[in-house]
This record gives C-alpha cells, sequence and structure tokens, in this order.
C-alpha cells in the first residue's frame, strides 16, 4: 500500500504517465529521458531553453523570434524530464544497485561539477533538495506564462530566482543526458519504491 507522501507527489507525476500510458508504479524514467534526449541533443537541449528563458524574460511575446507551439513543447519536454529525475531521485539505492557509478560516464560536464559529472544523481538530489517537485512545476509553469505573454518573468517572480532557476535546469540536463547515455536501453528497468 502506497504512503500518503508517496500518494501526494505521485499526483504530479501526470506528464510522464501520459506520455508513458502507464501507472505511476510502471515508469521507467531512463527510457522517459532516453524519449527525451531522442528529441534533441544536449546541445540543442541547452540551445532550447536559453530560447525558452529569453522569451520568458522579454516584456512582449515576439513570433519572429520564437513560435509558440515549439516553446510549449519544449517546455512540455522540460516537465517530463523533471518527473523522470524525480522517481530517480527517491530510489537512490535502486540506481546505485545499476552500477552506473563504476561505469564512464561520457559526457564532460560544462554546468556540473567534476564530482557530479562522476554522479550525475548528485546534481539531481541538489535539484530536488533546492525545490520540491510541485514547487518545481510551478516555478516552470510561471516561465511557460511568460514566455508565452506579454510579460517578464522578472514581474512574476522574485529576481534573485532567475539565475538559480536556470542553473538548476541546466545541471539537471546535464544529469539526466549522463544517466541516459550510460544506461541506453529499456533493459534497465528500475524498481521504485
Amino acid at each position: 500500500m502506497p504512503t500518503s507522501s508517496k500518494l501526494k507527489t505521485d499526483y504530479f507525476l501526470n506528464r510522464i504517465v501520459l506520455e508513458e500510458m502507464t501507472n505511476v508504479d510502471d515508469i521507467n524514467p531512463i527510457n522517459a529521458l532516453n524519449r527525451i534526449f531522442n528529441f534533441a541533443t544536449l546541445r540543442q537541449m541547452l540551445e532550447l531553453f536559453q530560447d525558452f528563458s529569453s522569451a520568458a524574460l522579454e516584456n512582449q511575446f515576439d513570433c519572429k523570434k520564437s513560435d509558440p507551439g515549439s516553446l510549449l513543447y519544449f517546455a512540455n519536454r522540460v516537465e517530463e524530464m523533471i518527473e523522470a529525475c524525480f522517481p530517480l531521485n527517491r530510489s537512490k539505492k535502486n540506481i546505485r544497485s545499476l552500477k552506473i557509478l563504476k561505469q564512464k560516464i561520457p559526457v564532460k560536464g560544462i554546468r556540473l561539477t567534476e564530482k557530479e559529472s562522476r554522479n550525475p544523481t548528485i546534481a539531481i538530489e541538489q535539484f530536488f533538495m533546492y525545490k520540491s517537485l510541485p514547487r518545481w512545476k510551478e516555478a516552470l509553469h510561471d516561465w511557460i506564462e511568460c514566455a508565452l505573454s506579454n510579460y517578464s518573468i522578472v514581474e512574476r517572480i522574485n529576481p534573485n530566482e532567475l539565475l538559480p532557476f536556470c542553473e538548476h535546469i541546466e545541471k539537471l540536463m546535464e544529469a539526466s543526458y549522463s544517466l541516459c547515455t550510460a544506461l541506453p536501453s529499456s533493459k534497465n528497468t528500475l524498481k521504485i519504491d
């Protein structure tokens, strides 16, 4: 029987459940991350995030710079990535049992520290220590609204939160990419507690 706190957080895994077309207990986070990075490479995802962030910072939406459908599609991939990382963070002992820490991680981190590059789960853990899953989803939706409207994210949130938001998302992208390249196939099923 799931615990009350598990039910409260699982409620926020709606994007990944829709993409996987399964229930929360059967989600394979590594497959979800592979699907995201089949959409775009890490470099492309980081560039798309810069475009997304720029659109959110602008006071007026400019359809010549950004296509609203593309921004929304990208934001949905970011939300899916956040949701895929949540069960990975929740099941640290299962990640370690996959022995990824002994494998050579093929990505040299640009935003990740050397320690995080060797063990990307550290960045995922820090991501969810900074904000809970519901708070990350709330922040992302604020950024989506601003990216697709005529007001800036600076008007919506504390300006001191701008840089940490971007840094944490970029680190999560790198950590996610590192994990899905170290564990590229669906054979790596992960039983989530």
